[in-house]
């Protein structure tokens, strides 16, 4: 197994044991002198192989792969944990009023 794919694995392991689960894992960090679109290749790139993994059952943790702009230019890579499931089962139970039958 490559390099990528133990970060990769790693990183859903560590979302999976964080305290918080808005934490984020940073996976690569891109200085101001990385050209635009070398970022966003990289974050393709990482994507891909986010992808990859998951298809092989080797992700415990969903997330997502998102490029973070930096203050003095650059972009971290990094991955935060994916919620959209537990929102929305979350929003499916929530509490409400019974609709009006007439």
């Amino acid at each position: 197994m490559n390099a990528d794919w133990q970060t990769l694995i790693a990183t859903a392991v560590h979302l999976r044991n964080a305290d918080d689960a808005t934490d984020s894992v940073l996976i690569e960090r891109l200085g101001p002198d990385v050209p635009y679109n070398r970022v966003l290749s990289t974050h393709q790139a990482w994507k891909n192989k986010y992808a990859r993994c998951a298809q092989r059952d080797l992700i415990e943790v969903p997330y997502r792969i998102r490029r973070n702009p930096l203050p003095g230019g650059g972009y971290d890579i990094e991955a935060v944990r994916d919620l959209t499931s537990l929102i929305e089962g979350t929003m499916i139970e929530w509490p409400g009023e019974e609709p009006d039958d007439g």
